[in-house]
């Protein structure tokens, strides 16, 4: 069976995502206590872009970083070696993942945008940074959404029983 060019571009973001949630998972820890790396992500999101949601993190933020670390992080590398060995029993937990990243990564969006305290040139980066954690899931949740409509004998009116 083919796999198709979204289901690869989807597997390799899953991949990718691994790697991003690992970078944003390490807001969970103290600052004293994160590694090198962490401190200097972190560091240059605060002090090159002005990132509100690392300077100053609203409570949501824990919630959803909680979220991401421990139910999107350990689902990644499932969805992203079933998409990519062409199996659906993975496609409803997609469309879970995708709707959950969607409101929340825009939840950030808007805290990014409407933040007072950031110059433009740094809110523009930013939401250019964020967004394609927005984006990429949207598209997903629209793709399974519909990939899994197909299966509701409901949209066949053939298929419905009537007395």
């Amino acid at each position: 069976m083919a796999i198709s060019i979204a289901d690869k571009f989807y597997a390799g973001y899953f991949v990718l995502h691994t790697l991003v949630t690992a970078m944003d998972c390490g807001a969970l820890i103290r600052y004293e206590e994160r590694s090198t790396f962490h401190k200097n992500m972190f560091d240059i999101m605060i002090n090159k872009y002005e990132d509100p949601l690392m300077k100053y993190p609203p409570a949501f933020l824990y919630s959803f970083l909680l979220l991401e670390a421990f139910i999107q992080w350990p689902f990644f590398p499932y969805a992203a070696y079933s998409l990519y060995k062409g199996k659906k029993g993975c496609y409803v937990g997609i469309l879970m993942y995708a709707v959950e990243a969607t409101v929340t990564t825009f939840a950030c969006l808007a805290e990014i945008y409407w933040a007072p305290t950031i110059s433009e040139s740094s809110r523009t980066s930013l939401l250019l940074i964020y967004s394609p954690t927005f984006f990429v899931p949207l598209v997903m949740m629209i793709d399974f959404g519909y990939r899994i409509s197909k299966w509701v004998p409901a949209n066949d009116p053939s298929k419905l029983k009537t007395k």
